[in-house]
């Protein structure tokens, strides 16, 4: 049967066309492309016979799109392994069907708000659905729940809710034909997590995986899982999420990069809810090394690569096999011994704390009992006294004000009880001033113009309202369509990331290596991501129980927001409305 490029039968899986099949060089295989489908790869064979069966079809169709979405490679499609990759995802629940959905239609947004293209008829597999009306079944509990809601006939919108429900759910994977392992029975797709700076990937991390590999362990590693086009942040927060282990490589260059300790602060995270996970090696660093980098450093056994390669790999599957995941000390099993002393054959362990459960360096547990309460005393210490509303109009004591606010901690384990409210609402969970006007609130630049402290009413309804002058371009991208912004949202702005104190392109970012002085530099997740506003900007920072927390004040909320930049309202007015909310003190915490 000659199936070429250009020519292909209907897809084998939901029978669409047109369709795209391209034959593989080396092998009997078509990789083929499919708008409902995705990409995926199926044997020649399968592929002329099309003997699957029709009740596996949606499955497996649901299947290849999913992977394909996460920008994941799929199983080839043969005779041999079609049932069980049908049969794992037919027996996902209807609720983790709706959850899978959120997920998708989160992954498949530029940025917070964005309206997202939804398609029954194309798009039900993002469901797990063997057809659109199952689709839309799922689709409709959501926007029940207040996950999503409706933007047009085409698009959906996620909703800060369904983020903040989403940041906290592990994303579900298109399982493996290889059932069984230890890692799926957990439901993560991967058994180990690399967390490494780049400088030690080819003396130890390379060969590491290797041999990990010969124990049948899959392996989380960011040449082998990253493509073209993906969201350094996102993948490497999948991997994080979906991994049951994390190795981390301690070395002098992994204390000099900032991306290889923020993989450190998640893992450390899930220890604290999941119990052992962190399995650390040290790289030509000592116990006293470590200490001089963090004096709150101690009380975890760590193994060194002074022993070789196998027996790291040796002692990292002992630990796994041994480990029940209870919150106990990770103790490796025949622990290594500390590279302070000489090596003998009886060495004492190495004990190196990773992260520190005390609320000053981690993730404490929040004391409040709801958002508004910490909002209010986090109100209170910064403007103390203030009935109604008051102004700092001096950049530099507006900054200050907002420095006491923010006094970490803000993020706490499973809460973000402080979240901004704008044309796409989420979170905060950072805070840094860069100058004497200008501060960074997560990735977002402002350049503060004046703030207002508002306590009009009860402390559930107490907000700040920021305005921002514009900033100056960074020059890497096209500012023709600052009037079309204005237009839209009522504002301009752009995004870019620094890499090493220079401007590369969001798309660059996004792809991990930018072209810096004609040549081609891998980012290596050093690069920050920024957003700048080159327009007057303007937003509000509340408790997320707060009553503006309220998807019909979304909208007037946003068109107040531009009245008051064009000075045809204000503040007093945009209180009047906040004050006439319902309150929401009950609302689900999990941020």
């Amino acid at each position: 049967m000659s199936m070429n490029k250009g020519k292909p039968s209907p897809c084998p899986l939901c029978d669409a066309e047109p369709i795209s099949a391209t034959p593989q060089a080396d092998k009997d295989a078509y990789e083929m492309e499919c708008r409902r489908c995705g990409k995926f790869s199926i044997s020649g064979t399968l592929y002329s016979s099309r003997d699957i069966p029709i009740a596996l079809r949606p499955w497996l169709s649901a299947y290849t799109r999913q992977k394909h979405e996460l920008g994941k490679h799929t199983e080839m499609l043969v005779s041999s392994n079609i049932q069980a990759l049908g049969q794992a995802m037919q027996n996902i629940s209807p609720k983790d069907r709706a959850t899978e959905l959120l997920q998708m239609l989160i992954g498949r947004t530029s940025h917070v708000g964005a309206p997202v293209e939804f398609s029954p008829e194309w798009d039900y597999p993002l469901a797990t659905a063997k057809n659109p009306q199952e689709a839309m079944f799922h689709v409709e509990e959501l926007k029940r729940k207040g996950l999503i809601r409706f933007h047009d006939m085409t698009h959906l919108l996620v909703t800060h809710d369904g983020w903040a429900v989403g940041d906290q759910t592990y994303l579900l994977r298109p399982p493996s034909s290889m059932a069984g392992t230890d890692a799926q029975k957990e439901g993560k797709q991967w058994d180990v997590f690399v967390c490494h700076a780049s400088e030690d990937k080819s003396a130890v991390v390379d060969p590491l995986e290797k041999e990990l590999q010969k124990h049948g362990l899959h392996i989380w590693l960011d040449r082998s899982v990253l493509t073209i086009g993906d969201s350094l942040r996102r993948k490497i927060d999948e991997g994080l999420s979906n991994s049951r282990f994390g190795v981390v490589i301690f070395s002098q260059a992994f204390f000099t990069k900032e991306w290889p300790q923020k993989e450190l602060d998640g893992l450390a995270q899930r220890e604290i809810s999941e119990g052992k996970v962190i399995l650390p090696i040290l790289h030509k660093v000592t116990h006293s090394d470590i200490r001089k980098y963090s004096v709150t450093l101690a009380d975890k056994v760590a193994i060194s690569t002074e022993h070789g390669i196998p027996q790291l790999a040796k002692h990292i599957v002992q630990a796994i096999q041994s480990s029940t995941n209870t919150g106990k000390q990770a103790t490796i099993s025949t622990p290594l011994g500390s590279t302070d002393a000489d090596t003998t054959a009886n060495p004492a362990p190495s004990r190196v704390s990773i992260r520190p459960s005390n609320q000053e360096d981690g993730l404490p547990v929040m004391k409040h009992e709801t958002s508004t309460q910490f909002f209010s005393e986090r109100f209170a210490k910064a403007f103390p006294g203030v009935r109604g509303t008051q102004w700092f109009r001096d950049p530099i004591k507006a900054i200050e004000r907002l420095a006491l606010f923010f006094t970490k901690p803000i993020a706490f384990g499973g809460h973000h009880p402080i979240w901004w409210w704008r044309s796409g609402n989420m979170y905060i969970q950072d805070f840094s001033i860069l100058s004497n006007n200008t501060i960074l609130l997560d990735h977002q630049e402002l350049i503060i113009d004046e703030l207002a402290a508002v306590n009009a009413g009860s402390y559930y309804q107490e907000f700040l309202y920021v305005k921002a002058k514009p900033s100056q371009p960074s020059g890497l991208n096209d500012i023709s369509s600052l009037p079309d912004q204005i237009a839209l949202r009522g504002y301009a702005k752009e995004e870019f990331a620094l890499f090493r104190g220079r401007p590369v392109t969001r798309a660059e970012y996004d792809d991990g290596a930018a072209v810096i002085d004609g040549c081609v530099v891998t980012l290596n997740g050093e690069a920050q991501l920024r957003e700048r506003f080159l327009t007057p900007y303007n937003f509000i920072i509340a408790a997320h129980e707060s009553p503006i927390n309220n998807d019909r004040f979304d909208e007037p909320c946003n068109e107040m927001l531009n009245r008051i930049l064009r000075g045809e309202a204000t503040i007093e007015e945009l209180s009047t409305a906040t004050l006439k909310l319902p309150r929401r003190e009950h609302y689900n915490r999990r941020q």
